[in-house]
Parts: structure tokens; C-alpha cells; sequence
């Protein structure tokens, strides 16, 4: 029973027909290939993974901080599976950075550098705050414009180091986190 259930949902387990997995970034060999892919009508999308620190300014001189596990993502992701997300809008209207000024412009510093972010119920709770929020991680500025209640390809396993982030590839780059010797897990769906 296992093997079948295993077998039926296995594109929703891991987002899509093919999944290539790094610990370092793709080399130009592997890029050309995925390009030749994208030329034949193969979808590809690009994933990165790796743990942050998201920190929330309380008012006082204190700054508080929580692990976080962050996921990068471009648009279409999932290929397969099903994200719920609250609200059901829209993921990469949600990851956007024009949520920042139209969500609580007052509240936002760094327009240049804000983006939405999907997260875990729990880094809610753990930080004390709710949707439309802000706080920072790396260089950037995210805005908490949903709560992330079901991703597909996440295999619930006894060890997390912190909630999920979710936000779009651009986010990530402005928060300025992937340098030497980052540990970044890579992934491209097929």
C-alpha cells in the first residue's frame, strides 16, 4: 500500500517529473544543458534552500531573531502538488515586491529592497507577529503577506532548524545571503 501511494503521489513529493539536486551552483556545462531542455518546451524551475536568520526590530534597542529555513522560488512553482496558502491568492502576487507599498507603506523603509514573504504559522507565534508584518533577513526587507499551511514537495521529517520562508528568487538575491561558502542547497524541477 506504501509503494502505491508512494508510487501515485510521487510528482506531487518531489514538484515535478525530474528533480537535480546540488550543493554548489550549476557549472556552465549543466546550464547549457537545462537551456537545450527550455529550447525542446522542457519547463524547468529553480530552487534554492538554506537556512537564515529573520530578525524583527521589538521598538526597543533589542532585536529579536529566529532560524528559519528559506525556500526560493521562481514563477509556476509547483509543477505538481498542491500549495495552500492563506490567503488563496496568487503565490508569486504574494512574493512580489509590490506588495510592500500597498500592504503598510508606512511601515516600510526599504522600498527598493521589500518583498512579500509565505510563512510558517509557527514563526508567527515564535516572533509575535501576523500578516503584514515586516521583518528583515540579510539585507532585505520582507512583508508577511500569507501563511504557508501545505507545500507539496516538503517531506515532513523529525529534524527542522526553523519555519519555512518562502519567497521569490529576486528576494532572495537582494537579501545578499548566497556568497562563498554559503551552504545552499540547489534544486531545478523538470
Amino acid at each position: 500500500n506504501v509503494e502505491r501511494a508512494v508510487t501515485r503521489e510521487a510528482r506531487g513529493l518531489m514538484g515535478g517529473d525530474i528533480e537535480i539536486r546540488l550543493s554548489r551552483p550549476m557549472s556552465e556545462k549543466g546550464e547549457a544543458v537545462l537551456r537545450s531542455l527550455a529550447d525542446r518546451s522542457i519547463a524547468v524551475l529553480h530552487i534554492s534552500e538554506l537556512v537564515g536568520m529573520a530578525a524583527v526590530t521589538t521598538g526597543k534597542p533589542t532585536l529579536q531573531t529566529q532560524i528559519v529555513e528559506l525556500k526560493a522560488v521562481e514563477p509556476g512553482y509547483p509543477f505538481y502538488g498542491n500549495l495552500q496558502l492563506e490567503p488563496a491568492r496568487p503565490l508569486m502576487e504574494l512574493l512580489s515586491s509590490s506588495a510592500c507599498p500597498t500592504l503598510h507603506a508606512s511601515r516600510t523603509t526599504h522600498h527598493e529592497t521589500c518583498y512579500g514573504a509565505i510563512v510558517q504559522q509557527s514563526l508567527l507565534i515564535r516572533l509575535g507577529l501576523s500578516v503584514g508584518d515586516q521583518f528583515k533577513v540579510g539585507e532585505a526587507t520582507f512583508i508577511i503577506t500569507g501563511v504557508l499551511r501545505k507545500e507539496p514537495d516538503r517531506v515532513a521529517g523529525p529534524f527542522n532548524l526553523g519555519p519555512r520562508v518562502m519567497i521569490s528568487r529576486e528576494g532572495l538575491a537582494a537579501a545578499e545571503l548566497i556568497k562563498p561558502g554559503s551552504r545552499v542547497r540547489e534544486r531545478y524541477l523538470l
